[in-house]
């Protein structure tokens, strides 16, 4: 899958925005680490990347974003699960005939 970057000013900092979607899938033993270093530093999910990065980032290949690591923490709060859940259901179908309004 090809994947294209641009960078954009954020609030004085880069940030990378991949114009495809793609889904980075971690292990819960990889959330838990992202919870517990978001609470490390005091629930500031930039710092929480960035201490992420700093501690794993020559033995994990994929870093989190802050918006994952906050993501994460909305989750576990919410649902007192760390592994998001699929996505189940039919897929979304046309019906023949049918008008939209």
């Amino acid at each position: 899958m090809y994947k294209h970057f641009s960078t954009a000013p954020h609030r004085g900092r880069h940030c990378i925005i991949s114009l495809t979607p793609t889904m980075v899938v971690y292990t819960a033993e990889e959330y838990a680490d992202m919870i517990a270093l978001y609470h490390a530093c005091n629930r500031n999910a930039w710092q929480a990347a960035l201490q992420y990065e700093q501690q794993y980032g020559n033995v994990r290949q994929n870093m989190p974003t802050h918006c994952t690591i906050a993501a994460t923490w909305k989750r576990v709060q919410e649902t007192g699960s760390l592994i998001p859940r699929k996505k189940t259901g039919a897929p979304r179908t046309c019906i023949a005939g049918a008008t939209r309004r």
